[in-house]
């Protein structure tokens, strides 16, 4: 039994863990298996205050509200008279066990990686031994307790038996793992570092043994064999065991370098490694990547896994004029006759063996390397792995080119890179608490060294000095940051800088002044472009892939890219920092061409394909539009405004479209081509439309509808009454919206060549008239109408807006499977179209049909995804609603609690946020309000809507997730946050 001296220590103690006790003093005797057991221990796990409601429907669902809070009190009283709780708290609406649970303790041990601990008070599940015959719920209730304690604990164990090994105490270590396995025979990570222990202890029988039992299990519960890497390991660890009279081979003298990091986010490359290595064809392997890529940790656990004996040779410091066949020989235990017959040697040495030959940094002597790997392949049974920054180009030769480890892009994720940094960190500032704030920081660490592992080690040091937001800013000021901070690194890479000089002088003259001229785009960029811009050749971009100073972007043929820490790097190498200029303007010429062959809106094109390759090049555009500002290209930029105006809306990039508007407004001669002057003042008030700031909008459409009227552009002037028309209609000015609809189709139908279009958006506009009017057979022969046009364009943007407007009619009518039916088609073509604008509105559409439906935890659902992408996108129109309307929905799910947090947001936002919104506001339902505050108490009530009216909108997207995952019961993602987004209400 745990003794809780280490932990507080009340009057009495209750035991949960394994079979249930209660320890007063010295004393402990056995809990009964009745209803008191099950109520003290929901109550105890809970660590709060609990509504007397919530115990009352646990422990007897199936009674009257009156009937079970009426036995929950005689069970109280019970419990009471008999002393069983004196930590109990009561109140008159809610209870709570104050201290004195071993499961208390097991969390807060847990909480702070005290592995040690949380092995020791684990005693067995959760009420070893008890039946529940309470309910359904308790049972439930307990069964994900206990599925939740047992993974803590099998994880905490594990991590506790390899503290033990790495402590030299594996006998110790291995007992810890065979508790772990006689729970969970199953857990096969386990079971390969218990095989790995109990042979090095000289206990192959009960390696060989729990091996077996181990498969047996898994054919007769799963159907499964083990994983391969399971069966390849306990092959090697049989042929590794001592036969009686033999020595193991001189071979395997020779011991790889000590790996110091944990290998993250490397999974998939590892196994498509062993794979390759495992099939007789393959020979040769070779890993290749920039300095500080993971290239030996990689390699170096290749040969751990891999069911061969291995023999590592680094030619780190190799003389560059030397053959590396002495040092290979060396390796082996040969003394070479002469350099002449050294090859013949080495060959006779391998013969008949099975060997896998580890080349570790070659690309300092590529050509003996070379020479070396043609020696070894003339072995049958030799394969061989190399690590170099440049591929052999030999025949057969396999490459994997390592990139960065991934860093992950939700808020919440720990990815391999943020994971690696942590690891880093810890073994210099050991950290088990952290704030958003620095979370925040690490993620922005590891996106700046984009997952270079080496990076990732190097910044992680500084911990020992210096907090996560200092590190993030030192690192954003220079690269030379990185350097020195980690003891006992090799000179090559104690420093980011030293890495990539290494790689700079490896490459010729030519291929330098060709990467030079590939700075000049930024992201990715395809191949045919950097041919076109920089007049780099085929081979020398592939030489500059080979150095793996560019690399494929993961998932395409046709694009590369430069890592981040080089491009800066190598920009130092450039006089004055700056691209050649020629190369600036084919950059700039050549991108304009792009924009204008990639037209949206030309005719015949395909909206969706053209969006996709403007976005795919959008860092590439920003270059293209800066050098175009800087040039005083003003007709040009007019030219390109319209089709990058619609890529910046359906991508919710507003604010920037708004920054370069302004921009090309304020040049001269801007006003000197009436046609092109027209479009942007009709693009600069879309945008302020779609902003929400009306005032500014109106004199720029009315301008730009004015001008067009005047020099006979009759596109223009019809996109401008349309445009008019719609913010009028958000500003429920029907009659205003009415007449610039009609007028435009009456003109429109006088115009042979009319943008259907046009026509299409007229038609959606008098549809929206009549539903406002209550004429709803006309409004849907509008609509009708306008779906007609617009789906003769093919994929088209616009195809959203009809498919929603159709939907807000059928809910308009109380037709709710109609209008979940073109919503949902709304949503789905806006997602498939990458059309990120208005998307949150949609999802509140599909709320308010869902609680129309009486489907509570759908609207659940889609309020959560309106509210994410609300804050997100920065599209907050539709915010304040969808708060308000989960409020009520979290009150209809009996949790009154976060119901009243939210209201008090709501309240808020309402007031804060003055943006238009096109849906009628909810209004709040007093019954539930009221009925919510009777419940938690008016103090308790007016505090969680205090709190609620302090959220943040980052806090506010985190509560929801929450809430979220605790109602449909799914796993919280861990706590996270991206401290580079900035909110604004214009």
């Amino acid at each position: 039994m745990y003794d809780m001296k280490r932990s507080r220590k009340p009057d009495m103690q209750i035991c949960c863990l394994g079979l249930p006790v209660l320890i007063q003093g010295s004393r402990s005797h056995p809990l009964p298996n009745e209803r008191s057991l099950w109520f003290l221990t929901y109550l105890a796990a809970q660590e709060g205050w609990v509504m007397r409601e919530e115990l009352a429907r646990v422990l007897w669902p199936d009674a009257e509200s009156s009937v079970g809070r009426t036995r929950l009190r005689q069970l109280i009283l019970r419990i009471k008279d008999q002393d069983l709780a004196p930590q109990l708290e009561i109140e008159p609406h809610r209870l709570r066990w104050n201290s004195g649970c071993d499961l208390h303790v097991f969390r807060e041990a847990y909480q702070r990686e005290d592995w040690e601990m949380v092995n020791q008070i684990y005693r067995g599940a959760l009420l070893m031994g008890c039946s529940t015959e309470a309910s359904d719920e308790f049972t439930a209730w307990l069964d994900l307790e206990r599925f939740k304690l047992q993974t803590q604990w099998r994880q905490a164990a594990h991590q506790h038996a390899l503290v033990l090994q790495k402590q030299g105490q594996v006998q110790q270590a291995q007992v810890v793992l065979e508790r772990i396995l006689d729970s969970d025979p199953l857990a096969e990570d386990v079971l390969c570092d218990y095989l790995r222990m109990a042979t090095h202890n000289g206990h192959a029988d009960a390696a060989t043994s729990r091996y077996r039992h181990f498969v047996r299990e898994l054919q007769e519960q799963l159907q499964m064999k083990p994983r391969q890497e399971t069966q390849d390991l306990f092959a090697l660890l049989r042929q590794e065991l001592p036969q009686e009279g033999t020595e193991k081979p001189a071979l395997e003298r020779s011991a790889p370098m000590q790996m110091t990091s944990s290998l993250m986010g490397r999974t998939q490359e590892l196994q498509e490694i062993l794979t390759q290595l495992s099939q007789a064809q393959v020979r040769l392997v070779s890993l290749t990547g920039v300095g500080g890529a993971g290239k030996t940790r990689l390699a170096l656990e290749v040969a751990r896994q891999f069911p061969m004996p291995s023999l590592f040779v680094s030619l780190v410091g190799h003389p560059t004029e030397e053959s590396i066949l002495p040092r290979l020989a060396q390796e082996l235990g040969v003394t070479l006759t002469s350099l002449q017959q050294g090859s013949e040697q080495v060959q006779r040495a391998l013969s008949g063996k099975q060997l896998l030959v580890i080349l570790d940094n070659a690309e300092q002597v590529l050509e003996h390397t070379r020479e070396g790997v043609n020696v070894l392949l003339q072995c049958p049974d030799v394969k061989v792995l190399v690590t170099s920054r440049i591929c052999l180009g030999l025949p057969g030769e396999h490459v994997h080119a390592l990139g960065g480890l991934d860093a992950g892009e939700l808020e919440a994720e720990v990815s391999p890179a943020l994971q690696l940094l942590m690891e880093a960190a810890n073994k210099v500032m050991p950290q088990n608490q952290w704030t958003e704030e620095e979370r925040d920081a690490a993620r922005q660490i590891c996106n700046r060294v984009q997952g270079l592992p080496l990076g990732l080690e190097l910044a992680g040091a500084w911990r020992r000095l210096l907090g996560w937001t200092e590190i993030r800013d030192e690192l954003e000021q220079s690269l030379d940051f990185l350097t020195g901070a980690l003891p006992g690194l090799p000179e090559r890479h104690s420093g980011i800088r030293i890495v990539f000089e290494h790689s700079w002088r490896l490459l010729p003259t030519g291929l330098q002044q060709a990467l030079l001229d590939l700075m000049v785009f930024r992201g990715s960029f395809e191949r045919a472009s950097a041919l076109k811009v920089t007049g780099i050749s085929n081979r020398d971009l592939l030489s500059l892939v080979d150095h793996s100073l560019v690399k494929r972007v993961r998932g395409s043929d046709q694009r590369f890219e430069v890592h981040e820490l080089i491009r800066e790097f190598v920009a130092e190498k450039q006089p004055g920092g700056n691209v050649q200029t020629q190369v600036r303007r084919n950059h700039a010429r050549y991108f304009v061409g792009f924009i204008q062959q990639h037209d949206p809106y030309a005719p015949g094109a395909n909206q969706q394909w053209a969006l996709q390759k403007l976005t795919q090049e959008y860092d590439n555009l920003q270059i293209a539009l800066h050098s175009l500002y800087e040039a005083c290209d003003t007709r040009t930029l007019l030219s390109l405004l319209t089709p990058l105006c619609l890529l910046w809306v359906t991508r919710n990039m507003t604010l920037q479209a708004y920054d370069w508007l302004g921009r090309i407004r304020d040049m001269p001669g801007v006003q000197s081509d009436p046609a092109q002057y027209a479009e942007l003042l009709l693009n600069y008030g879309n945008l302020a439309r779609f902003l929400g700031d009306f005032s500014t909008a109106e004199p720029y459409y009315l301008d730009s509808l004015s001008r067009a009227e005047e020099h006979g552009l009759h596109h223009t002037a019809s996109a401008a009454r349309n445009s008019l028309g719609a913010m009028y209609l958000i500003h429920r000015r029907v009659q205003e919206a009415q007449r610039l609809f009609q007028e435009n189709l009456h003109r429109l139908s006088t115009q042979q060549d009319a943008c259907t279009h046009q026509q299409s958006f007229s038609r959606l506009g008098m549809g929206h008239v009549c539903r406002f009017h209550g004429d709803f057979g006309a409004a849907k022969q509008y609509f009708q109408d306008s779906l007609r046009l617009i789906q003769c364009r093919g994929t088209h943007h616009f195809l959203a807006y009809v498919y929603e407007g159709l939907g807000i009619l059928a809910l308009d009518q109380g037709e709710l499977e109609d209008a979940h039916l073109w919503i949902s088609r709304c949503i789905a073509e806006k997602n498939r179209m990458d059309n990120k604008f208005e998307l949150a509105v949609s999802y509140y559409d599909l709320a308010c049909i869902a609680r129309a439906q009486g489907n509570t935890t759908e609207a659940l659902t889609h309020l959560v995804n309106s509210i994410q992408l609300s804050v997100h996108g920065n599209q907050l129109q539709s915010l304040p609603a969808a708060v308000e309307q989960l409020a009520e929905v979290m009150a209809l799910l009996r949790c009154p609690l976060d119901a009243l947090q939210l209201w008090g947001t709501a309240s808020v936002l309402r007031n804060r946020i003055q943006l238009p919104f096109a849906r009628p506001f909810p209004e709040r339902s007093r019954a539930l309000y009221r009925s919510a505050r009777e419940v938690v108490g008016p103090l308790e009530a007016s505090q969680h809507e205090a709190e609620g009216s302090r959220l943040t909108l980052v806090q506010l997207s985190r509560l929801v997730t929450d809430l979220s995952c605790r109602v449909q019961k799914q796993p919280l993602p861990l706590a996270g946050g991206n401290g580079t987004q900035r909110w604004s209400v214009h």
